[in-house]
């Protein structure tokens, strides 16, 4: 049966921008991100596919200097915020493990 982790209101999630999260599941804390795009928000397990450390330089910022990727604080890898895919950097064409948000009237919840 899927768990679910009440993450916080659409509305507190900038946009563009994003927030981290560690969520504690019965096994083991996880740290995850999601960032917003206009009316979607994606989310993403907090860890490069290249070295397994989390992407943020600091709380809440993903975001390279355009705004347009999120990128790898470690290493500089780019990713395309819609699917996670590397475009630049030393995991090209590996992906960040996307997870599933779910929008419910405006409260954003993470479905594990």
């Amino acid at each position: 049966m899927a768990e679910i982790y009440p993450l916080c209101d659409f509305d507190e999630v900038p946009d563009p921008g994003s927030r981290d999260f560690t969520i504690e599941t019965k096994t083991h804390p996880v740290d995850i991100f999601i960032v917003r795009k206009g009316r979607q928000i994606y989310g993403y397990l907090n860890s490069c596919p290249h070295r397994h450390v989390n992407l943020n330089w600091k709380p809440n910022e993903f975001h390279d200097h355009s705004g347009e990727y999120l990128q790898c604080t470690f290493h500089g890898a780019t990713f395309r915020i819609e699917d996670g895919l590397c475009v630049h950097g030393p995991c090209v064409n590996q992906r960040l493990r996307a997870l599933k948000i779910q929008n419910d009237n405006g409260k954003l919840c993470l479905i594990l």
